[in-house]
């Protein structure tokens, strides 16, 4: 379990050190990146960051956020469907769409502004009918989108786009992404055995680019630092991915369950963990 996370300076500075390179010019951007690609090949759940952000759909599609890693998961928000008449200049837009999903109008960008604001198509809100539940994954959602045969719960990732069952509306998507400083650097797992795995992985790459930039001989083996690499990044996934005492305890509560939650997503996986008491009756 990871609970704190530390500047990518100081990995850094730890690398220069231990390999000696202080007198040498420091390609500093390459080992950022080093460090990056490091991070995701680890890929432990608790080195990143777990976010919720609103999603405009328009066309049928909307954009994932840039700073996306992994999807977790998809919620339904709110339709909006077309209409042969007006009802007011604001009504029946996106912008009272974004106010009940709780978007903040002034932090998005001009078109996406331009695109809430305009009156000249008259539409109409739809909530949905379960709110705030999952989207269905759907890989059939291609072809003409004007199409009957897309459920509005249906969605498709294609690239770094979004395509949905509906024309207009908005969405929630939860995500992982790695966590970040003020700088936009990623932040590195405050952990002795994630500064090993990035020491090992900068020094493989060192090896392969410019080995005799290092004095000792055996870091001049590629093989020999790759293989270093291989353990210490295994060994970082597991501390991370190891449970503490919370986590525990949830473990066993979902193990020694007599009943299964098949339907654990429609309640945001709240009671996944808890202990779970069964009466004489046969309720629970």
């Amino acid at each position: 379990m990871i609970y704190k996370l530390e500047s990518i300076n100081r990995t850094i500075a730890k690398v220069i050190r231990d390999l000696g390179l202080g007198t040498n010019e420091i390609p500093y951007q390459d080992y950022i990146e080093w460090i990056a690609d490091a991070l995701q090949d680890i890929g432990a759940y608790a080195q990143f960051e777990e976010v919720e952000k609103p999603i405009l759909i328009e066309n049928y599609s909307g954009y994932l956020p840039c700073d996306l890693y992994k999807v977790v998961r998809l919620k339904q928000g709110c339709n909006v469907q077309t209409l042969t008449s007006s009802t007011g200049y604001y009504g029946g837009t996106l912008q009272e769409v974004l106010e009940k999903a709780g978007v903040d109008f002034s932090k998005l960008n001009t078109r996406e502004q331009e695109m809430i604001l305009n009156p000249a198509k008259p539409r109409i809100v739809t909530p949905w009918s379960r709110p705030d539940t999952s989207l269905s994954l759907n890989k059939h959602l291609f072809g003409n989108a004007s199409m009957n045969r897309r459920n509005s719960s249906d969605y498709n990732i294609q690239g770094n786009k979004i395509i949905v069952g509906f024309e207009e509306g908005v969405i929630t998507v939860q995500y992982l992404r790695i966590p970040v400083d003020e700088e936009g650097y990623p932040l590195v797992p405050d952990d002795t055995s994630f500064r090993s795995a990035l020491f090992w992985n900068i020094a493989m790459h060192i090896s392969m680019r410019n080995p005799e930039s290092m004095k000792n001989k055996a870091l001049q083996d590629y093989e020999y630092c790759n293989q270093k690499w291989q353990k210490y990044c295994g060994q970082a996934r597991a501390r991370a991915n190891m449970p503490d005492v919370h986590m525990t305890e949830n473990l066993k509560n979902t193990f020694f369950r007599s009943i299964r939650d098949v339907s654990a997503s429609l309640t945001d996986y709240t009671d996944i963990g808890t202990p779970q008491n069964l009466n004489l009756n046969g309720t629970y």
